[in-house]
């Protein structure tokens, strides 16, 4: 390994590192889950009374729950959706800071790149 290789690996072995998921953090996820869920069963309750992780469980199946998710995701690129608004701000800062940053999601196929 060259010397550059070395030095950038290290570098991000050292350096510090944010681990940031999409969804509730980056953009508002839970009213557009909760439109959707309330299509399959307009029983749900909003997204205020979601303090378990298996608030869902209820009232649609596993499968319908994923569906509804991954639909969500994949038209994720509309108006609609957008991030909030402070969202560039609180990355670019975190790079700043000198953190490695991990965006994690659970989508499906290609995930578009951050651009700073």
């Amino acid at each position: 390994m060259g010397e550059v290789g070395w030095y950038t690996k290290n570098k991000k072995k050292n350096m510090k590192k944010a681990i940031i998921d999409i969804d509730n953090t980056l953009w508002h996820f839970c009213d557009v889950l909760y439109e959707r869920l309330r299509k399959i069963n307009k029983a749900i309750p909003g997204p205020a009374k979601w303090v378990e992780w298996d608030f869902w469980e209820e009232y649609c199946s596993k499968e319908e729950f994923i569906k509804a998710i991954d639909e969500i995701h994949l038209n994720q690129d509309n108006k609609k959706h957008m991030p909030y608004s402070e969202s560039r701000d609180f990355l670019k800062t975190l790079k700043e800071h000198d953190f490695y940053i991990v965006v994690a999601n659970k989508r499906k196929g290609k995930c578009p790149p951050f651009n700073s």
